[in-house]
């Protein structure tokens, strides 16, 4: 943390005590940083009359700053509005709000007939009444500030396809008849031609069938074959290519001797 003037010739005086293990204010115990923070408030901070003035009249002076968007004024309100509630205790009516709204946007008397339509000409009485004013002023402002993808540029301007990545999902078939990603339903079932084996009856060599039929190990040019008149025997051939893997195959051939 910064300071400077007064506020770090006073964090100087901190001694290493309230330093490391901060220190006690009204009774209660503080980190060190807390502590400190405490006390540049007591000293620098606005008197708590001045922070209540300061938010009700801000919040009456409200008005459109050169060149601010629809949507960085309607959200600098709602801050505004909220700090004179909370700080200032002062709650302005909606009718008020949606006055001052107006004005800062400097609407037209003939675009009130369209705005206020939905509310039988009168102002909004509650705060649904008001977001719903707060949003056709959005789209209103939007088509007047040109706002990329507004509803008269959707209307008039040229079509334009998404960006690549744009979505988290894209449409499996195009609406005028381009070709799409054919859906999962309809793609040809890559497990179907597999099959379960049965389980071996109780009291059956569960290797038995394995070892007559013989097996081929994933890798090519590795091999084990089992004799069928005496199961246990089994033949392991290996390619010369595949000499890595015989003391892979041995270790395996000796565990599954060892099971039997």
């Amino acid at each position: 943390m910064r300071l400077g003037g007064s506020a770090r010739e006073m964090a100087r005086m901190i001694t290493p005590q309230e330093m490391m293990f901060g220190g006690a204010r009204n009774g209660v115990n503080m980190d060190p940083m807390t502590y400190l923070l405490g006390a540049l408030q007591l000293r620098f901070a606005d008197l708590e009359e001045e922070s209540r003035l300061s938010s009700m009249t801000e919040m009456l002076a409200f008005t459109r700053r050169t060149g601010e968007s629809i949507n960085a004024l309607l959200a600098r309100h709602e801050i505004v509005r909220q700090r004179a509630s909370v700080e200032g205790q002062f709650v302005m009516s909606i009718e008020g709000c949606a006055l001052q709204i107006l004005r800062a946007c400097s609407i037209q008397p003939q675009h009130l007939f369209t705005l206020l339509q939905p509310f039988r000409g009168q102002m909004p009485q509650n705060d649904d009444q008001f977001h719903e004013l707060c949003t056709q002023l959005r789209c209103v402002g939007h088509i007047s500030e040109g706002t990329v993808g507004n509803i008269a540029s959707t209307l008039q301007g040229p079509l334009r396809q998404a960006r690549p990545g744009a979505h988290f999902t894209s449409d499996l078939t195009s609406y005028f008849g381009g070709q799409g990603t054919m859906p999962e339903a309809q793609q040809p079932e890559q497990w179907s031609a597999l099959q379960s084996q049965p389980f071996a009856a109780e009291g059956a060599d569960p290797f038995a069938t394995w070892g007559a039929r013989g097996s081929q190990l994933a890798e090519s040019g590795l091999s084990m074959t089992a004799d069928p008149e005496s199961p246990r025997q089994t033949t392991l051939t290996v390619e010369p290519t595949q000499t890595h893997l015989r003391t892979t195959v041995r270790h395996s051939y000796q565990t599954l001797a060892s099971h039997r």
